[in-house]
């Protein structure tokens, strides 16, 4: 049996709540949403009450907890580049929305920040997992 990977999902807006949230509640087998982040925090209370996942005060607080394997950088677009690169350098995979990257050199930091170990994807094709 796969270990089922725990999920904090940055960003609960359109696609962290409407895509990843949702798709995420019927990959029981491969997923567990273990927490979230959002700066409106009405947002992830809501998303808390319905999933039983943590909700953090704070992105990096988030990144602390040692129960998240993967993180899904949800969050308005200026923001998916520090946030993939804090991730990585938490130690975290990473599932970043499009776009990627603002310019070419968020690209390259992003991946730049990755190790060994690390797993950095952009998009997210639930239906071919």
């Amino acid at each position: 049996m796969d270990p089922i990977l725990k999920v904090g999902i940055s960003g609960l807006g359109r696609s962290g709540c409407n895509i990843h949230f949702r798709a995420l509640k019927h990959m029981t087998d491969k997923f567990v949403l273990a927490g979230v982040y959002d700066p409106i925090t009405e947002r992830a209370q809501e998303i808390s009450a319905e999933s039983r996942a943590k909700a953090f005060g704070s992105f990096e607080e988030m990144l602390a907890d040692p129960e998240i394997d993967l993180i899904v950088v949800a969050s308005p677009n200026k923001f998916h580049c520090p946030q993939t690169i804090q991730a990585l350098e938490a130690g975290k995979n990473v599932l970043c929305e499009k776009p990627f990257g603002l310019q070419i050199s968020d690209v390259d930091a992003m991946i730049a920040a990755t190790d060994d170990g690390d797993c950095l994807e952009n998009g997210w094709p639930w239906d071919r997992i």
